[in-house]
This record gives structure tokens, sequence and C-alpha cells, in this order.
């Protein structure tokens, strides 16, 4: 045990020697005076000396191999795992394993609409006959996201026709978020699929993604690029030829109006022009369907107005179509030719404004306004209330301003023939200064339907 160490001690002496003295052609003399050291002090129980790197039993040169071997064969197994995790069977494995885990968590109370369960046939039916979106610019068939034991987005069901923009409405924790997500390959779904054209989102995710253009919710930009970097590198991403990416880039920067800030970096971007490039990002390459998460939240309303013309012009175009998710109900009013309305992961209901308005409509909206000199008469202003309960049995005083007050009637035999006779008697009567009244607005309809949503923290 003694000579081991000796041995060990003495190596490490003679590394520095051997690497000092190799180029001056001292080695012989330094290695003898090793030797005579060694047996000097150990006598036989001594071993000869061995340079550190070589195949001796004593050396680290089978170590060293040793190590790279092994660094080799596991740089091996991980671009096979890493290529693995990618691969069509291993994703429709996992699809399989969320299907068969997953039931349908359904409320026993909801009320499926017509027009929803409509739209779920149609789209079961093109997806079974042609395995495909068909004619429809997107086909989405019971995509569902579980995370136990929350439902998140439950079997939803839906199809956008070419040179449609869909509105994808609700509030926060209905499921619209989670959706978008799914459809862009930023989350698994736990069942479901989607088809743009005959591409799935299941078997050709790559293919899939190539065909979207998506402004996120949230900014996703590089602080170090410019506004116009940004743009030519996600054009070319795109796969935009040099030749037409020039071009491209500086119209699509003129429209949207970032002429003065497009050689910025985007990190001293306002947050309105990040939502206008974000906003551009996904226009560039003419992708075939658009997927809008908010575009206009936080833009200024000259800027708001021009994306609402853009989108408006991109909607027109043959091939075109918008999926769009936005909290104003005047944005969906301005460009959505259908809606969706999302509770607890579910259509509520589905169909264009002006039907949903009629289906799930609720009565009538009066407004009264007083003439400016006796708004400030309180008698006055109570003999108008007085006046309106006794001879509108279903109207409730919703709001009340300056001499303007806002009834909600929701007598279903209400017509608006007799409410413009019981005003229009009324005007004459107390000298009224206007008076407006108006069918259910979208506003009212999607909170008396997102009233059902679950709080968050059940």
């Amino acid at each position: 045990m003694y000579g081991w160490y000796l041995e060990v001690g003495t190596q490490a002496i003679s590394l520095p020697i051997w690497l000092h003295e190799e180029s001056s052609g001292l080695v012989p003399l330094a290695t003898h005076r090793l030797d005579r050291l060694r047996h000097d002090i150990c006598k036989d129980d001594c071993k000869k000396f061995v340079y550190p790197i070589t195949w001796n039993r004593h050396a680290c040169g089978r170590d060293i191999l040793a190590l790279a071997i092994t660094g080799l064969i596991y740089f091996a197994l991980l671009l096979l795992v890493e290529c693995f995790m990618n691969s069509y069977i291993l994703r429709e494995a996992k699809f399989r394993w969320s299907e068969s885990h997953v039931g349908k968590c359904l409320p026993g109370d909801v009320v499926e609409d017509s027009d929803v369960l409509e739209e779920e046939e149609r789209i079961h039916n093109l997806v079974a006959e042609k395995s495909g979106s068909g004619d429809e610019a997107m086909s989405v068939s019971e995509l569902t996201k579980r995370y136990r034991p929350l439902c998140a987005v439950n079997q939803l069901t839906f199809g956008i026709h070419k040179q449609e923009c869909f509105g994808l409405l609700g509030v926060n924790g209905a499921g619209k978020t989670t959706t978008f997500r799914m459809l862009t390959g930023d989350v698994r779904p736990s069942k479901g699929n989607a088809y743009i054209q005959d591409v799935s989102l299941r078997r050709n995710l790559k293919e899939f993604q190539s065909r979207l253009g998506y402004c996120p919710q949230f900014d996703a930009l590089i602080d170090r690029l410019t506004g116009r970097e940004m743009l030519f590198l996600f054009g070319r991403l795109r796969g935009l030829s040099e030749s037409d990416l020039q071009a491209k880039v500086k119209k699509l920067i003129k429209t949207i109006g970032l002429e003065e800030d497009a050689d910025k970096q985007t990190q001293f971007y306002s947050g309105g022009n990040k939502r206008k490039l974000s906003f551009a990002i996904a226009l560039i390459g003419s992708p075939p369907l658009i997927l809008l998460d908010e575009p206009t939240a936080g833009v200024d309303p000259v800027s708001r107005r021009k994306i609402w013309s853009i989108l408006s012009l991109v909607r027109g175009k043959p091939n075109a179509a918008i999926l769009l998710t936005t909290q104003s109900m005047e944005e969906s009013e301005a460009l959505c030719t259908r809606l969706g309305i999302m509770v607890n992961g579910r259509l509520r209901c589905l169909g264009s404004i002006q039907r949903l308005k009629s289906k799930f409509g609720q009565g009538y909206t009066v407004i009264v306004k007083v003439k400016s000199k006796r708004r400030n008469d309180v008698e006055f202003i109570k003999e108008i209330k007085t006046h309106v309960d006794s001879n509108l049995k279903a109207a409730k005083l919703k709001d009340e301003h300056q001499g303007i007050l806002q009834y909600h009637v929701v007598d279903p035999s209400a017509t608006l023939s007799s409410l413009f006779k019981f005003m229009s008697s009324m005007k004459e009567e107390f000298d009224l200064e206007d008076y407006l009244i108006s069918d259910t607005s979208l506003e009212q309809v999607f909170l008396a339907l997102a009233s059902a949503q679950r709080v968050c923290s059940e």
C-alpha cells in the first residue's frame, strides 16, 4: 500500500518534469533520477515509472477512452429520445391514452342550444366524409383540454367559412386562450382534432402551423431587433422570396402605420406599437387562417380603426379567414360575421350577431332624457319614474345620471309600436328633450349567457 501511494506521488511529480523537459531532450535524465529516488526509498516494492497518458493499467489512457466512448453513446441515446418524442407514433399514442382517460365533463343541467347542436352535426359529417375541413377554412372537432379536475375546453366543435371572421367571446376562464394555444400547437389537446383543408393538427403539426398567422394575447417580440427586422425574419420563415420580401415588408409597415418606428428596436416601442407589430407579423405571408387573440388591446382609437379596416380587407380575400377573440362588443359587431360565446369550455350559442340578438334578446332598452333646465328638479324626476312604473309594469330602472333615465323592459308582450306610442305621449306630457328605444345589445346577450360561467376559484 505504501508503494502505491509513493507511485502516485512520484507520477504527479514526474508529469510536470516530463512536460517541461519534453522539448529539451532531458527526459531520460529526469526519469533516471526518479527511478533512483524510488529505489532508495522503497527498494524492490516500487513500480517502474510510466507516462500518465498511456495504455498502461497504472495510467489514465483507458479511462479517457472509456469516457469518450460513453459520451458518444449517451449523445446518440439523447438524439434518439429527442427524435422519438416528436415522432408521429408517440404523439398518436399519447392522444389515444388521453382520449381513453377523458370523459365528457358537461354539467347535466346545461341545455344545449339548437344552433350549436346543428353545427356539431355538420362538422362531424364533414370530417367523416372528407377527413378534413372540406370547403371550410378550418374545422374543429371535439377539441378538449382537461386539467384535472377542471375541464378547460370541453368537446369544442365548430367550423370557419372562407372569407369569414369568426368571433370567439367569453369571460376570463371560459377557455378562449386555451383553445388558441391548442390550435397553435402550444398545448397538446386531451382529445379531438382540427383541420385546415386536409392537414390535421394531430398528424401533421408542422404543416398545420405553417398555414396559420398568429397574433398572441401578449406580445412575443425580440427586444434587440427592429420592427423591420422582425418582419423580415418572419417573412423568410414563411418562405417569401427575397425579391418580394422587401416590397411586402415596406407596404405592410406603411399599412399599419409604423413608418416612424420601423427602424427602432422593439424594446423601445409603446404598448400600442407592439400590438400593431404583432398584428403585422400575423399577416405577413398571407396565411389562409389568421388567429387574433385580442389584437387591439391597448391600441389607440385611430390605430384600432385602421386595424379594423385592414381586417375587413383581409377577410375579403378568396381563401382567407379570421378567428378572433376580443373583449370589445363594438369590435365584434364591426368585424365578425358569426359569433360563438363560450361558457365553461363549451359553445353556449352560435350564429350571426342579429341571430343571437333575436334569439337571446331580453326585451328593449328605453332611455328618457329630461331637458337641461329640469335635470335637478327632484320632484319632476320622481314624477316621471312614477309614471313609467305605473304604465310599464315590466320596466326596470337600470341607470340614472344627470337627467337621463335608462330602463330595461323585459315584458314579452311589449312591442316596438306600443313602446313608441307610449313614449310619444309621454314626451308631450312631460316636455321631454328626447327618448330612445332600442332592442337588446350584444353586450346584454353576452352578459346574460356568461352569467353561468363558473367561478375560477371553485
